[in-house]
């Protein structure tokens, strides 16, 4: 490893001063392929290291598909490992230079999200040699003897810089003339598949890190060190191969989530929760959600006790209501159905849960659906709280919960879900057209152009389309669909524009791939909440019946990255230090917990003479009224 300047340089001088030295190859002019062979339904496990103290950080899981594509980031802690596993297509000689200059984090919006990083630098193929890995990689081998002869390995290094810009009306400004931070790289590549085999990146003044829940970017002055090691064989990307890992995650989750629990029964982050909740409660109903999905039963002590708090605690917000009404839901689901999904019947759901639902939750069914309604806005969306600004955020959980409302026998008028479906319909935007391909479940795959469309969080950032509100968008969609269409108040118009609008929004999620970053990277930390988002997407992909997404086996990679995240402790947690509520997301991700709907492209409309109106007709069914507040219509 070459010494490190005491001060970062423009790229210019790097790479005329640091790869000015000699190579150390026997053949200067060879070429050689080191784009890794990974087979498609394999994936890497790497075990890292902190460098300087020696320890373990984890895991690192590589996916087939991130094989020279963009690996996506939240912060800089993101960023080595995007670098690190920097892949080339084309064959390289030695000595060659692969520059790089590019944007990190400069798709958010101007002046509400991390900052962008200008990145200059490159990477330079030094050869080939016989190296043992642990002289390399101290750190990773801790003192152990690695075994065998030196082996012939492939030694790419790179010097990237990085340097700090402000985002004006969408694009990058002015940029600091002294880059904030350097990287320095170093991976060891088995030149017959092109596998990396172990790597050290070395960070010196890191900048964009966060520190705790939602706090401002801080620059780091210390030097960094991360190494990593494959861990061989490569694991098989099926659900075969993986379940045993997938059980164990989800058993140590269960665990590490129920230890959470206070003896009042509340399950939630201790000083932070969510925005719309109070008093811990939609966190208490995500977890509860989260337990029930990962086989506590609903006669568990834990699961009563929570259920107790909850009722205890008179829920007006949004939020805590639907959250409410779907951990409700939970207690009567027939998950054996839920786990066969390619044979989902959600009529045949709805008869279980009716037959079982006891009385008093059908009173508290009935008391969350009020304070709902009295919730939703003229146009149909929710906020936080009553008469609070509307996003879609709020109006996604709003209408998961009253889903679960309408499966649990409780009947909603049809203008609840049109002013809905009309709301989310104005929130969408459109964009170029784009080839769209996915298979659902037992069923050949469906390829079609469509306009790749994106939602975002509200009016104020109208222009900030995210995965995860993109992803909220989709299942709007299938939610109020498939309840217009089931009390056959949809209109053939209405139905295609759904069907449109959904594909739009698939289009937009398969283009934004990724389960590292919520798309865009370098909004604010506020939205970039990565569990959110990756049960946003599971969400969104079980509702429209998705087994495929393009060339994505979306859940099993999904799942893989997830493995690799989990604390050994069981938790999992994101940059936001919400530990509850991100172990839930997962949990309910792993356990595929989102219930399938009958959409309208699945189970389309069998009559003409239904209303164009979103706000109602003269053709609008009219359900008899309970004198409850399911029958008042808004």
């Amino acid at each position: 490893m070459k010494k490190r300047m005491k001060h970062p340089v423009p790229f210019i001088l790097i790479a005329g001063m640091l790869w000015g030295t000699p190579i150390w190859s026997q053949d200067q002019k060879a070429e050689h392929d080191l784009a890794w062979k990974m087979p498609a339904d394999h994936y890497a496990v790497y075990e890292c290291f902190d460098g300087v103290k020696g320890t373990p950080k984890g895991e690192f899981c590589l996916l087939p598909c991130e094989v020279n594509s963009r690996i996506g980031s939240t912060d800089t802690d993101g960023l080595a490992y995007r670098y690190l596993f920097r892949y080339f297509k084309a064959s390289l000689k030695v000595g060659e230079e692969v520059l790089v200059k590019e944007t990190a984090f400069g798709e958010g919006p101007g002046g509400a999200g991390v900052a962008p990083l200008e990145v200059a630098g490159g990477f330079r193929f030094k050869g080939l040699k016989k190296l043992k890995l642990s002289e390399q990689l101290r750190a990773a081998f801790r003192g152990q003897k690695e075994k065998g002869e030196p082996q012939d390995l492939a030694v790419v290094e790179g010097q990237i810089t990085f340097a700090r810009g402000v985002m004006t009306s969408g694009r990058i400004g002015a940029v600091e003339s002294k880059p904030s931070a350097t990287l320095s790289t170093s991976v060891y590549i088995r030149p017959s598949d092109g596998a990396i085999i172990g790597g050290k990146a070395i960070w010196a003044g890191r900048t964009e890190a966060y520190d705790g829940k939602l706090s401002a970017p801080k620059v780091s002055k210390s030097t960094e060190v991360v190494e990593v090691l494959l861990r061989e064989p490569l694991h098989e990307l099926s659900i075969k191969a993986m379940k045993i890992r997938i059980d164990l995650a989800v058993e140590n989750g269960k665990k590490w989530l129920r230890a959470q629990q206070s003896p009042d029964g509340k399950i939630s982050d201790s000083g932070y929760t969510v925005g719309g909740t109070a008093a811990g409660c939609g966190a208490t109903a995500l977890s509860l959600l989260a337990l029930l999905h990962s086989g506590v039963p609903s006669s568990d002590a834990g699961v009563q006790k929570a259920f107790s708090y909850l009722d205890a605690h008179r829920m007006k917000e949004p939020y805590d209501n639907a959250l409410y009404l779907m951990a409700i839901e939970g207690k009567y689901l027939p998950m054996a159905m839920l786990d066969d999904v390619a044979n989902y019947d959600e009529g045949k759901t709805r008869e279980e849960i009716v037959r079982q639902i006891s009385k008093d939750d059908k009173a508290r069914v009935a008391q969350a659906v009020a304070e709902l309604l009295a919730a939703q806005l003229p146009n149909g969306s929710f906020g936080y709280a009553a008469g609070a600004e509307p996003n879609l955020s709020s109006t996604q959980y709003a209408l998961l919960g009253l889903k679960s409302a309408s499966r649990m026998g409780h009947e909603l008028a049809p203008s609840v879900w049109k002013r809905a479906l009309g709301y989310v319909m104005s929130r969408s935007i459109p964009g170029l057209k784009t080839p769209l391909a996915f298979q659902r479940y037992s069923e050949a795959e469906s390829t079609m152009p469509v306009a790749a469309t994106g939602w975002s969080y509200n009016e104020k950032y109208s222009s900030m389309l995210t995965g995860s509100m993109t992803s909220a968008g989709v299942s709007s969609l299938a939610i109020c669909g498939s309840e217009l269409s089931r009390t056959k108040n949809l209109s053939k118009t209405e139905e295609q524009n759904i069907i449109e609008a959904a594909h739009g929004g698939l289009a937009w999620i398969l283009m934004n791939y990724g389960w590292r970053a919520n798309t865009p990277e370098g909004v604010p930390p506020t939205f970039a909440m990565l569990y959110y988002y990756i049960y946003s997407v599971e969400r969104a992909l079980i509702l429209w019946d998705v087994e495929r997404l393009g060339s994505h086996s979306w859940y099993l990679e999904g799942a893989a990255t997830l493995l690799s995240w989990q604390q050994p402790d069981g938790r999992w947690v994101a940059g936001q230090g919400t530990p509850v509520v991100d172990t839930a997301w997962a949990l309910l991700f792993l356990k595929r917990g989102a219930v399938p709907v009958e959409t309208p492209e699945r189970h389309p409309v069998r009559s003409e003479d239904k209303t164009n109106k979103l706000e109602g007709g003269p053709n609008e069914k009219k359900e008899p009224s309970s004198g409850g507040a399911d029958a008042k219509e808004k």
